[in-house]
């Protein structure tokens, strides 16, 4: 089924941002849309209509810093469409437009780069009239990496081919003649493998001919790093229960805060400690001590079949310690 929701947006004249001024509808419109399982959201823009409905409902207005990230999340997880754009004056349907909003897809192109910054980071840029140079210290041990430049291009009064930069890393031209609103959209993402020793330069020089200079609204700086063997699959499950028996107790937890993901690979979670086994990974030491928990102690410790040690000191526990079967090889508690 497929469902339409005509949402609104209206200007504050008293900001010069004109991302600041929304409706509170455009979140709760979005998520009852998804709530009753609608495929598509098309969105309206129109002064006109705001305005009228303001007038009717006396509704006052929130602003989109307030939620901005709910907003995000909730568009992110639907397929969202800007159908038509209404542009009259300053307005928030200008910004859109000028994103690429003509007919086309909520800006959320993330080039299957999970670590991509929300669009709020992307609403801020750096520019200047010939060249933007960034320099970066790093590990003087690892030498590969992945560098990701965003560019989203805020100037409406842009056009194709007025925007034309070179990209250098290191000295080395590796773009030349990059051009963000070629091919229609205001949005880009480049990706470069590069080697680094110690520091990494970035620099984005305006091309020959260029009329305006380069701009750049954000970049990352990954580390590259071999494929490794997997944490054995058992002890990723029995972390996991672990973790999810210790938030039950300790939601705002910084500790259990940060364990996320493989539990051993790259990096082990911090008080995991992991050794290799058999062809895989396998967790071998559990220190939650001094970690402000409280709360049973989480009985799927005892599913940890290699673990040797585990510390459990100067916490909050309560109840019994769980039973440990036969074949552990627990040496110390």
């Amino acid at each position: 089924m497929q469902g339409a929701l005509l949402l609104a947006f209206s200007k504050n004249l008293g900001y010069g941002n004109t991302t600041y001024a929304e409706l509170r509808a455009l979140v709760e419109g979005v998520k009852h849309c998804k709530n009753m399982n609608f495929g598509a959201v098309d969105i309206e823009m129109d002064s006109k209509v705001i305005l009228s409905w303001l007038k009717n409902k006396r509704c006052g207005i929130w602003y989109l810093d307030d939620f901005w990230e709910e907003l995000q999340l909730l568009l992110t997880n639907m397929d969202t469409r800007f159908m038509h754009v209404h542009r009259e004056g300053n307005a928030v349907a200008d910004w859109l437009a000028r994103r690429g909003a003509r007919e086309g897809s909520f800006p959320n192109d993330k080039a299957n780069n999970v670590t991509a910054p929300n669009l709020k980071v992307l609403l801020t840029a750096l520019n200047h009239s010939e060249r933007l140079e960034f320099r970066e210290d790093l590990d003087k041990h690892h030498s590969d990496y992945r560098v990701i430049l965003y560019f989203l291009e805020l100037n409406g009064n842009v056009k194709s081919g007025e925007r034309v930069f070179d990209i250098y890393i290191n000295n080395d031209k590796l773009r030349q003649n990059f051009d963000i609103l070629a091919n229609g959209s205001n949005y880009k993402e480049v990706a470069l493998d590069v080697k680094a020793n110690g520091s990494l330069n970035m620099t984005l020089v305006k091309a020959s001919g260029g009329v305006f200079g380069p701009i750049c609204n954000a970049y990352e700086i990954l580390q590259v790093h071999p494929w490794v063997k997997e944490t054995n699959q058992k002890d990723v499950d029995v972390a996991l229960n672990v973790r999810n028996e210790l938030l039950a107790s300790n939601q705002e937890n910084e500790l259990l805060k940060s364990w996320s993901g493989d539990p051993c690979l790259p990096n082990p979670w911090h008080g995991l400690g992991c050794e290799p086994y058999n062809g895989s990974v396998i967790i071998t030491s559990l220190d939650l001590s001094s970690s402000e928990l409280q709360g049973s102690i989480p009985p799927s410790i005892a599913e940890l079949a290699k673990l040797k040690t585990l510390n459990l000191s100067y916490n909050c526990f309560n109840g019994s310690i769980p039973e440990f079967p036969a074949f552990s090889v627990l040496e110390s508690m």
